[in-house]
């Protein structure tokens, strides 16, 4: 099976920055509304544990928002507006998984790219300090696309194809861990496909960080419940 390119999630995929966008979450949620701050934290912010819980259970951080934070449309679009910023300013150490830089590095013959909520600016300086920004031919994240167009909405899957410049057709692998991301390639595929490209998205879930994909309405094709089990899975869709 011919992989035309490898496409993947950050946040809880490649790193663990689950801590970073805690601290990041709740110095947010403190400037949309200080109330919540200065009375206290709703329950999904009282603790990291629970702030897991809640992301790994929600469709979408707009339903996190929603549900947890009982914010109303224009405070989440509000708080969606400030999440490119805060990230740069917190300085929270965020780790990457044992394995990636080694994968990343075996894979690199293929083109790979990151679509990414997090901001590309970010993602590029973590990147580099790391000395593995070359391994990618294209990253994407919240501040390359429209506001009202993040994942799942298929725009940054194109604008990461447009930019690394691989063919629309055979099989692409896109790998996350959320719901949102199995639901992210199949809006992307059924953008890409019509009656004379038979491309196919290949869903992988990268549930070593928490993700429960049994739980998700759109399932991956394959779960990956560490990187190890990852190496093995991307082969077996290349062989």
């Amino acid at each position: 099976m011919t992989i035309s390119a490898i496409l993947w999630d950050y946040d809880g995929t490649l790193v663990d920055s689950s801590h970073k966008n805690f601290m990041t979450t709740r110095e947010i949620m403190s400037h949309i509304n200080p109330a919540m701050y200065e009375d206290a934290w709703p329950l999904a912010l009282t603790s990291f544990e629970e702030y897991k819980g809640a992301i790994h259970s929600a469709v979408n951080w707009r339903d996190f928002y929603m549900n947890h934070f009982g914010l109303s449309k224009q405070q989440i679009d509000d708080a969606g507006a400030l999440w490119s910023e805060f990230q740069l300013k917190n300085q929270t150490p965020v780790e990457i998984f044992d394995g990636i830089p080694e994968l990343l590095r075996n894979l690199s013959p293929t083109p790979q790219g990151i679509c990414s909520l997090n901001c590309s600016i970010n993602i590029e300086k973590e990147l580099q300090q790391r000395q593995l920004l070359d391994c990618f031919n294209s990253i994407v994240g919240y501040n390359s696309v429209l506001i009202s167009k993040p994942k799942p909405d298929p725009q940054s899957f194109m604008v990461c194809l447009e930019q690394m410049q691989v063919p629309v057709a055979g099989n692409i692998i896109y790998i996350g861990d959320h719901h949102e991301d199995t639901e992210f390639a199949r809006n992307a595929e059924s953008f890409l496909r019509n009656d004379k490209n038979q491309l196919r998205v290949i869903k992988i879930a990268a549930c070593y960080s928490g993700a429960k994909p049994d739980l998700w309405a759109v399932k991956p094709d394959y779960q990956a419940h560490s990187v190890e089990e990852m190496v093995s899975i991307i082969a077996s869709c290349a062989s």
